[in-house]
C-alpha cells in the first residue's frame, strides 16, 4: 500500500453510534511490518491511537472526510 495514499492534516470518520473524526498526525514507515499511522482525535486532542495504514483505508472501519 502507498505510504502517499495519506498525509499528515487528513481527516478521517470512524463511523458507528457516535461518529468520531480523527486527523493524520503522522505516518510510519516501518522495515519489517506494515506501515501505520497516528491518528489525533479533533473532539479531543489529547486522545491519540495508531493503527495500520490498511485499517484506515478499509471503509468499514474509517471514511476519509471530503471538503
Amino acid at each position: 500500500m502507498p505510504r502517499d495514499s495519506v498525509a499528515p492534516g487528513e481527516v478521517f470518520v470512524k463511523p458507528g453510534l457516535s461518529p468520531t473524526r480523527w486527523s493524520v498526525e503522522r505516518v510510519f514507515d516501518y522495515t519489517d511490518i506494515p506501515p501505520h499511522v497516528r491518528l489525533v482525535s479533533l473532539n479531543d486532542g489529547r486522545r491519540t491511537i495508531t493503527v495500520a495504514l490498511s485499517t484506515l483505508l478499509d471503509p468499514r472501519q474509517f471514511q476519509r472526510e471530503r471538503d
